[in-house]
């Protein structure tokens, strides 16, 4: 959502600058003196044509900022490997597996399994960039309708190599079969 608003954003600048929007102007000169300035005014929207051109420079920038995030939502299955297919800078996603398990020591008497779960998410990462690059993670875990039950964050770095990074997150057991989908958001950094 937020690279579309950059970009709608990036749009409006250029069509106001390149005239096709027209910008508050007083209605009638003043002073014959201003007409002539009327006149020559195509004039200066020429010049700012050459400084329209770092914009797209700047929009190329503002893509290069939106390629270094990545956000997608899909359905939630433990123990499945799925295909997920993004690219985040310089680091390719590949694939996400969940899977989770039943905590082993005891809280308040009563044994952890009965109370906590642990989610584990296994995200296939790949690069070929010679500089280390870093990825942080956001998964928030949804339910039916969409609504936030839980999140977790984790990261991870690679370099010039695939790894599979884990995302581990501890929450209450009788959470889980609530989870329908997760929305996972990844942001790329160079170290």
């Amino acid at each position: 959502m937020r690279n579309l608003w950059i970009v709608l954003l990036a749009a409006l600048v250029m069509l106001v600058t390149a005239g096709v929007i027209a910008q508050e102007d007083p209605a009638t000169p003043e002073t014959p003196e201003s007409a002539p300035e009327v006149a020559t005014a195509p004039e200066p929207e020429e010049e700012p044509e050459p400084t329209a051109s770092p914009e797209p420079v700047a929009d190329a920038e503002t893509a290069v900022v939106s390629s270094l995030l990545f956000e997608t939502t899909m359905d939630f299955e433990l123990i499945k490997k799925t295909s997920l297919e993004g690219k985040v800078g310089e680091i390719e996603i590949k694939g996400i597996e969940f899977g989770s398990k039943s905590s082993k020591s005891g809280i308040f008497g009563t044994k952890d399994a009965d109370l906590k779960a642990s989610i584990t998410a296994h995200v296939e990462c790949s690069t070929t960039a010679a500089k280390k690059q870093k990825i942080d993670f956001t998964i928030q875990f949804l339910d039916g309708e969409g609504n936030i039950i839980d999140r977790a964050v984790g990261n991870g770095s690679l370099k010039d190599e695939t790894k599979i990074i884990e995302v581990d997150h501890t929450t209450l057991k009788y959470v889980v079969p609530q989870i329908k989908k997760v929305k996972i958001s990844a942001e790329s950094k160079v170290k």
